[in-house]
């Protein structure tokens, strides 16, 4: 099956072709210790299927896979299965864009005075981008700081996400967009990469772009082939098996009907709605967007069964080696230290950002999310935080690289087809495959901005509801994890970081500079 223009996202290694790229001495030790926590979380059932590939200078020392491709799919998950990325997506898209970026960096630049690449204006690649009257830059794009989040459609459905055209329509109306405080543009943002790819190259869709770009890296990415042979994401609430389509349908257009009539702004997370007055577009926020309609920004959106729908990117897949591998490159890391695109940039505090980026809400300029990791047992009192960066979502998918936890950086990825529990299954899992280094991550620590907002967000007419579900604010503090002790075993720490605690090192790297401790009040 030929899928986006004929790349079906194998490599070369898959084919019989040429030799993988990263040396494989696996790790019995590792891999026996990320064995049990796996099996332990399946006993548990907070797992459905799962991989976990690490690279360890430059060498792959586990590359293991446990679980079935679903709960109605028996078979067996293998190290070639591909798992939907679903938000981990655009993180993913924005890796192929900065590659983009930088061979195109001649016709970017107007004059040799130019500053740095993500500094150029959107309009420069996209020159109709939000009316063609606007100065928002790529790192500011990338950043998730340009209130994405606030600016999708008034009639945003189910089939809006595989209409990229109308999509792309909707973000070149004048003043859909402008510079605000960082928010996670969820959905949104698979759109715009989407279309910035397609300015930069002659690729016609996003997963040939993908491919194209972070194929000969090792990214296997592909869409379903309709084969059955992916992993599928996977929900069990029991509960929505005695609700009946019939009731679901009533439900969302009582809600559309509800949230047609208002205006006002939803909880401290939700952006404002302009007048559909002149040029300016009538829009929602993300979560006036869910009010109005939740099945639509439901994960299992990203089965598609099949490729050919865009799905948001929900639905593009790869493996977690194939993942591993991308980030462990050299040229690639060569790519964002020449962009600089490892520069600290927007920071969502927002409850929404944080659970749907798996509480890794600082961004860096070239769209990854910078991540932390605090030391653990004798080296709590005396070792130091070590900084790295990735792709995290907070419905498990997780990827990421530490360039100083060992000569020639570690790298890990972790990918999981239960949305339910992916967060903290992914954070235990990683914690599990850092316990040699005595480090456990520091992003899924829930804090009090970010509870706080949650709280508003609990007490607002369209989503209190929904909040209910979980017992108001006492089960919001579960759900948090603050009360049933899963952070500490998934190995969150202290508060993050602040800006100022970090600084760039001479490749472009992020480092901790204050040493700091668990008390650090940065968020």
């Amino acid at each position: 099956l030929q899928i986006f223009a004929g790349w079906n996202g194998r490599r070369p290694a898959e084919d019989g072709g040429s030799s993988p790229r990263v040396q494989t001495e696996l790790d019995s030790v590792l891999e026996g210790r990320l064995r049990a926590t796996l099996e332990s979380l399946l006993s548990k059932k907070k797992l459905v299927g799962a991989q976990v590939a690490i690279i360890h200078s430059g060498r792959l020392v586990c590359d293991l896979a446990v679980g079935t491709l679903s709960t109605i799919d028996a078979r067996p998950v293998e190290q070639t299965t591909r798992f939907p990325l679903l938000g981990a997506a655009a993180g993913i898209a924005s890796l192929a864009l900065l590659r983009s970026i930088r061979r195109s960096a001649d016709q970017l630049k107007e004059s040799p005075s130019d500053g740095p690449l993500l500094q150029t204006p959107v309009t420069r690649i996209w020159p109709q981008f939000c009316g063609g009257h606007s100065d928002i830059t790529l790192a500011q794009l990338l950043s998730h700081s340009v209130g994405l989040q606030d600016a999708f459609p008034d009639d945003f459905k189910s089939s809006s996400l595989d209409d990229l055209p109308a999509m792309v329509q909707h973000l070149e109306n004048e003043g859909v967009v402008s510079e605000s405080g960082t928010r996670y543009a969820y959905i949104l943002q698979a759109f715009a990469l989407a279309k910035l790819g397609g300015c930069l190259t002659p690729q016609d869709e996003l997963l040939h772009w993908i491919g194209s770009e972070l194929g000969p890296l090792g990214l296997d990415a592909a869409l379903p082939a309709g084969r059955g042979q992916e992993a599928s994401v996977c929900r069990d609430l029991p509960q929505l098996a005695r609700v009946s389509m019939n009731e679901v349908s009533s439900a969302r257009a009582r809600r559309r009907s509800q949230v047609s009539s208002e205006t006002e702004q939803v909880g401290g997370s939700a952006g404002s709605r302009s007048p559909a007055e002149g040029k300016k577009p009538w829009k929602h926020s993300l979560l006036q967007a869910l009010a109005a309609d939740p099945l639509t920004f439901d994960p299992l959106q990203g089965n598609s069964n099949q490729g050919g729908l865009f799905r948001g990117g929900l639905s593009i897949g790869a493996s977690a080696r194939g993942l591993a591998e991308l980030l462990a490159s050299q040229e690639l890391q060569d790519d964002l230290a020449q962009l600089q695109a490892l520069e600290l940039a927007g920071f969502d505090k927002s409850a929404i950002g944080w659970m749907l980026t798996g509480g890794a809400t600082q961004f860096t300029a070239g769209g990854l999310q910078a991540l932390q990791l605090r030391p653990r047992g004798a080296k709590a009192l005396l070792g130091r935080r070590q900084g790295g960066y990735g792709v995290v979502s907070g419905f498990g998918p997780v990827v990421a690289h530490f360039p100083d936890l060992a000569p020639g950086g570690v790298t890990v990825a972790v990918l999981v087809n239960d949305v339910l529990h992916g967060r903290s299954a992914a954070a235990q899992i990683v914690t599990a495959a850092l316990e040699g280094f005595s480090m456990v991550p520091a992003w899924p620590e829930v804090t009090m901005n970010v509870l706080t907002d949650a709280a508003q967000l609990a007490r607002s007419p369209e989503l209190a509801p929904k909040f209910e579900q979980f017992g108001g604010i006492e089960g919001l503090t579960k759900l948090f994890d603050l009360q049933t002790g899963e952070h500490e075993q998934a190995g969150a720490g202290g508060p993050g970081l602040e800006k100022s605690c970090l600084q760039q090192a001479g490749s472009g790297l992020l480092r901790c500079v204050s040493g700091c401790s668990a008390v650090c009040q940065s968020r």
